[in-house]
């Protein structure tokens, strides 16, 4: 047999291979011809009547979604397309034609924005868990101003495609491009290093801090808008070309060349390269994105004709310079001088201020009788020992300290959880469990296991109200985790301010004053207070630096900041309710003649104790600026009037007398571990004088430009008298116009970039209409395989 094979194998051979050849040949021509079915529709049909595939438009699509600004934010990874310089950032958001699209076609727009809306309603800023001062609110405010309001402002629209929203959506991706988050995450970094009380959030260093938790422009408007965009510039580059513009290749090519190698400077260095040069950046690029160079040319030829169309409109807009120069020169002229302002807290825009200033100078001045009098401010003050036997609230010690502190919460919440079930199962401690939590008592338990199991059977508040004591007995057992915390923590250098009596002070729990002061003042107690508590929850470490010799009279910021005020002006107005209602039972009884509660009319209360003091301030502010008008005034805006005498009077004294002016101003701080020296009581009401400077066009509506620009040089305006209490007087010092050539050009480039925006969406509103007329603009496609499904399936 083997023979026969041996002697006809030729022949055998032949006829083999001839038969897989025309098997190989059949069959593999049959799997093309099944393979080829493959079709590739349209996606629409441009304005020229060219049909734009699928394929194209996601090619399309892919190209100018991401682009070299995000690579640089993100650390030059890979995936956005650095060939593309911004097109979607630079000509649809910045110049407003996004907003144009919006309006043309926002029945295919709002599905996908109002999807968003829906989430973003419920999404929260980062702050931090332990100080919610560190966040990204708080970041957003020095680094990019606007972006609260623009947040707020989306998260409360309506409608996502109202204009409100949709430029505040705008704002909001242009903002986190300008501050990305990995720039934000290194600020609030930073910020938490600062303080080192603070504990690292851990999540601060994996979260994902972009707003909403989009990157891309697809994940702000939706791929919707991304493909009108990009069917808009098909469109408009085929208009281009019919008005004569021309982009060759080769520039196409030169300028994504350019592109590629700005970013590859940008991110060489970057842990994320893996290539040597820029050929081979490009390369990479192209491949990960499924594209050859004809493509991305092609792609990059249609986005330079749509720019040089738009940009010629743009550009072809004139703004004359000498438009705006005799406007600049009426203005720009401004004053410069010096604002001579009350202290922050002097500022009386409520009625309750009134009333705590006025406790406040009864308690440490002897005042005259009449209303009219006690407008002017005292002039002979009590002495601290004599205000301590009446409103001990009024006197205070200071004592400059070094001071640390732990709160035992922070250390409970440091037990671990395995400690606290061992602590609570031991036999003796279980039995101080009963005693506190009765209903323990009755599940009898005898050993670990039962007493697990009566633990496992309470419900959760029990539960948690037990580990809250357990934690805290276990802390209590080891006082040396206190002090290790407190050798831990850095002290901070602060002047304690504390009353005799009442008010709040920085050490918490502190009920007997006395005992605290003998502390404070005597140095061999030192070692007492190198771990301090006063309620066993919040301990510290206080090193006395220097203390005042003798207790000291507090100023109004000092007492109205400590709290003592309201207090004693709630007592004053209860006492004087008490006097007062019987006389007046119409405005105080209820209609079962019983009183009215004290909250209910406090209001009233209030205005029958001063009544005599706000018809005298009303009497002067009439006399000196008002002389028609008889209304009486509201105790809230006596309130804000109530310094305004001793305004007018400090105005004429420092007109007579501009040394006084110079003089008016004093600051106390704490030098070289000494507590500062404490000025005399009436500097605390003195008006600090500061340098400003205003224009006609200025915005700020501080002082009356006519006023002052048409006074001389050492000029003084009248005494400003707004709502709030912010009282206030200007001296003039120069009048000029500081208006520069340079701020001329910069002012006609604003005017030009504006007008160019607004030419370019006119362009855009006319481009829009003429497609939509010609069907050139379609997002159908994207509802086609929805379509093709079986009903059951859809």
């Amino acid at each position: 047999m083997l023979h026969v094979f041996r002697k006809y194998q030729q022949y055998i051979f032949i006829v083999i291979t001839f038969v897989i050849v025309i098997s190989f040949s059949f069959f593999g021509t049959y799997s093309s011809m099944q393979s080829s079915s493959y079709e590739d529709p349209v996606a629409f049909v441009a304005i020229d009547g060219t049909s734009i595939t699928r394929s194209e438009l996601e090619q399309f699509v892919n190209f100018i979604g991401t682009d070299s600004e995000e690579k640089r934010n993100y650390g030059g990874v890979w995936g956005p397309n650095f060939f593309n310089d911004g097109v979607i950032k630079k000509d649809f958001l910045e110049n407003g034609i996004a907003s144009v699209l919006v309006k043309g076609f926002a029945d295919d727009i709002n599905p996908d924005l109002k999807e968003k809306l829906t989430k973003e309603k419920l999404y929260t800023l980062y702050s931090h868990p332990q100080a919610k001062f560190i966040s990204t609110d708080s970041a957003w405010k020095y680094f990019v101003p606007g972006m609260t309001q623009s947040f707020t402002t989306l998260k409360n629209a309506k409608d996502p495609l109202d204009s409100a929203a949709f430029d505040a959506r705008v704002k909001l991706f242009l903002g986190q491009r300008r501050f990305p988050p990995q720039l934000l995450r290194h600020m609030l970094k930073m910020q938490e290093k600062q303080y080192n009380w603070l504990q690292h959030d851990q999540n601060l260093d994996y979260a994902d801090l972009s707003l909403f938790g989009y990157h891309k422009a697809e994940d702000w408007f939706g791929p919707r808008m991304v493909r009108l965009i990009a069917e808009f510039i098909i469109n408009s580059s085929i208009i281009a070309k019919e008005h004569g513009y021309v982009v060759t290749k080769g520039e196409a090519l030169t300028d994504l060349i350019s592109n590629a190698s700005s970013s590859f400077n940008e991110n060489q260095n970057s842990p994320q390269m893996n290539v040597a040069n820029v050929d081979q950046y490009m390369k990479e690029q192209l491949r990960r994105m499924g594209l050859d160079q004809t493509k991305a040319v092609n792609i990059w030829q249609k986005v330079l004709l749509f720019r040089r169309l738009y940009q010629d409109v743009g550009n072809s807009v004139f703004a004359d310079p000498f438009t705006f120069q005799a406007y600049n020169d009426y203005s720009q002229e401004g004053v410069t001088g010096t604002l001579y302002q009350l202290p922050q807290e002097l500022h009386f825009g409520e009625g309750s201020s009134l009333q705590k200033f006025e406790t406040y100078l009864d308690g440490i001045s002897n005042r005259p009788a009449l209303a009219k009098d006690r407008l002017n401010m005292p002039k002979s003050f009590k002495t601290p020992a004599q205000v301590a036997k009446t409103t001990p609230e009024l006197v205070q010690k200071r004592y400059l300290v070094d001071i640390s502190e732990v709160s035992k919460k922070d250390l409970e919440s440091k037990v671990a959880l395995k400690e606290m079930w061992n602590w609570e199962t031991e036999e003796n401690n279980w039995k101080t469990l009963e005693k506190q939590f009765p209903e323990l008592a009755l599940a009898k338990a005898k050993n670990k296991e039962e007493r697990n199991a009566a633990l496992n059977a309470l419900d959760n508040s029990t539960r948690s109200r037990i580990a809250t004591f357990a934690r805290s007995e276990i802390v209590d057992k080891h006082p040396e985790w206190i002090e290790k915390a407190l050798n831990n923590s850095i002290p901070k250098t602060m002047t304690l301010n504390i009353p005799l009596s009442g008010g709040e002070i920085y050490i918490k729990g502190v009920k007997d004053r006395t005992a605290l002061f003998d502390l404070l003042d005597k140095p061999e107690n030192s070692r007492k207070l190198n771990i301090y508590s006063a309620d066993g929850s919040h301990y510290y470490r206080i090193n006395v630096l220097d203390r005042s010799e003798n207790p000291e009279i507090v100023t109004y910021a000092e007492a109205n900041s400590s709290g003592v005020l309201d207090t004693m002006v709630e007592a004053k107005m209860m006492n004087h309710y008490e006097k007062i209602r019987s006389k007046y039972p119409q405005e105080y009884q209820n209609a079962d003649k019983s009183w009215k509660n004290f909250s209910e009319v406090s209001n009233n209360v209030a205005g029958h104790y001063y009544n005599d003091l706000v018809k005298a301030i009303g009497d002067h502010y009439i006399a000196a600026f008002s002389p028609d008008d008889k209304s009486k005034l509201s105790l809230a805006r006596a309130s804000s009037l109530r310094l305004l005498k001793h305004a007018v009077d400090t105005r004429t004294q420092f007109a007579q007398n501009k040394t006084s002016a110079d003089e008016s101003q004093s600051n106390e701080s704490s030098q070289n571990n000494k507590l500062a020296a404490r000025q005399p009581l009436e500097k605390q009401w003195a008006f600090n004088p500061k340098p400003f400077e205003t224009k006609r066009s200025s915005r700020d509506g501080t002082l009356d430009k006519t006023e002052i620009l048409a006074m001389n040089k050492d000029d003084w305006t009248k005494v400003y008298t707004p709502g709030n209490g912010d009282l206030y007087f200007f001296q003039v010092e120069s009048t000029e116009n500081s208006e520069t050539q340079e701020n001329l050009a910069n002012q006609v480039e604003t005017i030009h970039h504006l007008l160019a925006g607004d030419a370019q969406r006119t362009l855009a509103t006319k481009f829009i209409t003429m497609m939509n007329k010609k069907g050139a603009i379609s997002l159908e496609y994207l509802n086609t395989r929805f379509k093709n499904l079986p009903e059951e399936e859809s």
